[in-house]
């Protein structure tokens, strides 16, 4: 994976030490990460990292979303609860919740970017799904749905949690 953190590397010779480094203008946890991870060029050139303004570097603004939402229902065909399509290049999904009045008649279906991950689960409490940093792209949808038996209304609600990304 790339990212851009609008730096530019310079190489520059600072001695005949082959092992000479120097770094400048850099946050200490970054230098220290260079430095773990051997990030270094072999040879005798030292690595002199500058900061620059990289004209039309991605913003890298980070915007939680929360979307929790609610339907009634006495439908047995599947009717969305929450559901959040992604507006920027990236986006992480972090967490689900489903909950419902009438769990003997409620019925969940979740669906991540167009495939089925369930369908048909009936649930006796509600529940949360923890999907890591599950990444997604712009235009991926994720959407929970709700059915009833046909003759019971039931109340769902569904949380969706996420971060969108540029």
């Amino acid at each position: 994976m790339k990212l851009n953190l609008g730096l530019s590397l310079k190489l520059q010779k600072v001695s005949d030490n082959p092992k000479a480094v120097l770094i400048q203008g850099l946050p200490e946890d970054l230098v220290q990460l260079i430095k773990e991870n051997h990030l270094l060029p072999p040879g005798e050139y030292s690595v002199v990292v500058e900061t620059e303004e990289v004209e039309g570097s991605p913003s890298l603004k980070r915007t939680p979303i929360v979307k929790p939402d609610q339907t009634s229902t006495n439908s047995a065909t599947y009717q969305s609860v929450a559901s959040w399509t992604v507006a920027t290049n990236k986006a992480i999904l972090k967490a689900l919740g489903f909950v419902n009045d009438t769990p003997a008649t409620g019925n969940w279906k979740l669906t991540i970017k167009g495939t089925t991950i369930f369908t048909d689960k009936v649930q006796q409490n509600g529940f949360n799904l923890d999907m890591g940093d599950y990444e997604l792209k712009k235009g991926d949808k994720v959407e929970i749905l709700g059915k009833s038996d046909g003759a019971t209304t039931v109340v769902f609600d569904g949380l969706i949690h996420g971060e969108e990304i540029g």
